[in-house]
């Protein structure tokens, strides 16, 4: 979404940036800035709120632009909200970056998603989606326009995420993991829509059967601080697990896998997924949004929720691991991920999109 973001602000003159609250991490905001002004309306110590959405509309009725991008849920309804306080005629984009599935019972985030189709109807917003499952769910879900619908893939920077001999050496020996043991990597963060509880499980059934089973878990919340996370690698017994925590460049680690796995129960269009392959690293993962479009044949998916099934995958796919056509593997799965999975070739798909449309 940033190298969206930043192609755009670069390529189509873009005026402005408005946010609700910008990140920590500045180092986007500061590639903008030589860009095209930023406005936080929020967070910003120097300026109230009051002020910066003044300036956010001054810069709006300044400007008279072609086209209002809103950005998400919250940055959509925002980019609507400016175009009607200055009466403009422009034509208005929303680029949804989820599933758009709401947690069971909740009734409130139901009927926010279901009013936001109404208004896209309204004000005849045209709708970019980051995947194909992304978009069938808003349309049959929330019955948003399926006329105004586009779907531009999400990408990753492929020369950042590449196979690495040196990292998979490196880790293996920071950690004392033999040559024999095969490394299963799980990259997320512990929440109850990425099931980690369901992926220990299967790992329970998998070391029975795997003796030299290494699982290394990298993510926010996935270390012995979090007494959940604990106690649901407590029943991994034969295995090595290595618990990591958040870790700041996971290209520097992502290579060392023989294979990634995802659990999850709900997702749109995962990019850790995009970054295991353009690694060379296989995947397994539940088959929830766009997962199994990403893996296409180098990997499996299974049912969401079901140990049992992904444990005989995971056993399934370690043996075929160990045949003679993995390195084979590997660079038909890199050349898959650059061929239809890099940012730069998906930011540039949605910068044409928005030039031919601004004619």
């Amino acid at each position: 979404m940033h190298s969206f973001i930043e192609k755009s602000a670069r390529d189509l003159k873009t005026c402005g940036i408005i946010c609700l609250k910008w990140t920590p991490d500045r180092r986007l905001k500061d590639r903008l800035l030589e860009l095209t002004p930023v406005i936080e309306l929020t967070g910003d110590p120097a300026a109230s709120l009051p002020r910066q959405f003044w300036r956010a509309l001054c810069l709006c009725w300044r400007c008279k632009s072609a086209l209002f991008q809103g950005w998400m849920y919250h940055g959509c309804m925002l980019a609507v909200l400016f175009k009607l306080l200055v009466v403009s005629r422009s034509q208005i984009w929303w680029a949804i970056h989820s599933s758009g599935i709401v947690s069971d019972g909740n009734v409130f985030r139901a009927g926010e998603l279901y009013s936001m189709g109404l208004v896209c109807r309204i004000v005849g917003a045209t709708v970019i989606y980051c995947g194909e499952n992304s978009e069938s769910t808003h349309v049959s879900n929330w019955r948003w326009p399926q006329a105004q619908a586009r779907v531009i893939k999400n990408g990753i920077d492929t020369g950042r995420f590449v196979p690495s001999a040196h990292v998979y050496a490196k880790i293996r020996e920071d950690h004392k993991i033999s040559k024999e043991a095969l490394i299963l990597g799980y990259v997320g963060r512990w929440h109850p829509d990425k099931d980690v509880e369901t992926l220990c499980r299967a790992l329970a059934i998998v070391a029975a059967k795997l003796p030299q089973l290494v699982v290394i878990f990298c993510g926010n919340g996935l270390d012995h601080k979090n007494d959940f996370f604990s106690g649901a690698i407590s029943s991994i017994k034969n295995a090595t697990c290595i618990c990591l925590g958040e870790v700041e460049d996971t290209s520097q680690l992502m290579p060392s896998f023989d294979i990634l796995c995802l659990s999850s129960r709900r997702e749109a269009f995962p990019l850790v997924l995009c970054e295991a392959l353009a690694c060379g690293v296989p995947c397994i993962a539940t088959d929830v949004g766009d997962c199994r479009g990403i893996i296409g044949s180098f990997g499996r998916v299974v049912p969401p929720g079901d140990p049992q099934s992904l444990a005989e995958s995971i056993v399934e796919y370690a043996a075929f691991l160990r045949g003679e056509d993995v390195a084979r593997l590997r660079v038909s799965a890199r050349n898959w991920a650059t061929e239809l999975l890099d940012e730069e070739k998906a930011a540039h798909r949605y910068v044409t999109l928005l030039k031919a449309t601004r004619l």
